[in-house]
């Protein structure tokens, strides 16, 4: 019988605290962010391919952004990780053996981009061929602990122009 009275109680006084919830307006569940909080989403993008990639205690992921100006170029580089590129200014263009081909793709602000990494195939370039400033923010995954110290080291420029590209592109 003391449960019954209690689970009574109990169920009314949620009931109570319930109605003057309702009453005052206001929400037994917490609010969202406050109204001062801005921000949003970058940039929306999808992976190439299947992708595996691992975290753990030993590896992670390190964030980077970089504002490029006009004709700044990042050369011809590779990832040592999988990576995600998003362009929040600006427009980014990319340029990339594949086969007999060398493929150009242009990435404008509010456009994400995946590559993985380890790999000579995702040689490429990035430049900026506009006449204003490229942003863009970049997060590597899978990061071992070693590069995690070194955020320098994740990127491997001076790779030599893949053959198929043409020479005006340093």
């Amino acid at each position: 019988m003391k449960v019954r009275v209690a689970a009574i109680t109990v169920g009314s006084l949620l009931a109570v605290a319930g109605a003057q919830a309702l009453a005052s307006g206001s929400s037994p569940v917490p609010p969202g962010p406050s109204p001062s909080i801005t921000g949003g989403f970058p940039g929306t993008g999808f992976m190439p391919g299947p992708s595996t990639i691992h975290f753990s205690s030993r590896r992670g992921f390190v964030v980077a952004t970089a504002t490029l100006p006009p004709g700044a170029t990042f050369g011809w580089h590779y990832h040592r990780t999988p990576i995600l590129v998003v362009v929040t200014d600006g427009t980014l263009t990319l340029y990339e053996a594949s086969g007999s081909k060398c493929i150009v793709s242009r990435m404008s602000a509010g456009t994400a981009s995946a590559a993985a990494g380890e790999s000579a195939h995702f040689l490429h370039l990035a430049r900026n061929e506009g006449a204003t400033p490229v942003s863009l923010v970049a997060t590597y995954i899978g990061v071992p602990r070693s590069l995690m110290a070194h955020p320098d080291r994740l990127d491997v420029y001076n790779r030599i122009r893949p053959s198929q590209c043409p020479a005006s592109l340093k």
